[in-house]
């Protein structure tokens, strides 16, 4: 134990170590969440919450993380339902730079690259783009048909809560 942290260590009266959660726990922690913030609106498909458990393994801290980007994303785009899609772009935010999936290239070994050879993935950010906006077109309909208030005290409220919990883990340590 560190010296400078004696003294903390010794006034925490409890000490509990969570275990990560599954996929359905992590579904029904990001809904029970979303219930305290003030809201039953299932803000988050099934596809967003494949996204979200898979980068996180289940921790709640990298869940909240993830929601945290995903609802301020969705709310500066104007939408009021999270996809896979905006999952994943969230997701993709938080890899740092030379860090990979375990599984990502486990289907490359051996492969080689030949630099004349063409590749069917390459990508097109205009298509990319567009899609993107079509995506974001279909749910602006569905924002029309429900109140943004709702999705804006969810986010807000979320904001809170994580801004708190990072916070207290600053404070407290792991």
């Amino acid at each position: 134990m560190d010296e400078q942290n004696k003294a903390l260590r010794q006034r925490i009266a409890v000490h509990y170590n969570i275990e990560p959660l599954t996929e359905p726990e992590t579904r029904d922690y990001i809904k029970h969440r979303l219930r305290l913030a003030g809201t039953a609106v299932e803000i988050f498909s099934p596809e967003a919450i494949y996204e979200i458990f898979s980068f996180s393994n289940g921790y709640p801290r990298l869940i909240n993380t993830i929601c945290d980007r995903a609802l301020l994303t969705g709310y500066v785009l104007g939408l009021i339902k999270i996809d896979g899609k905006i999952a994943k772009k969230c997701v993709d935010d938080l890899v740092l730079p030379g860090e990979r999936n375990d599984t990502s290239n486990a289907d490359l070994e051996g492969f080689e690259v030949n630099v004349n050879q063409k590749t069917p993935f390459t990508w097109d950010p205009v298509a990319e783009q567009e899609e993107l906006a079509a995506d974001i077109n279909e749910q602006k309909i569905t924002l029309q048909k429900q109140p943004k208030s709702v999705f804006v005290k969810v986010m807000v409220v979320f904001a809170i809560w994580i801004t708190t919990v990072l916070s207290l883990y600053a404070w407290l340590g792991p």
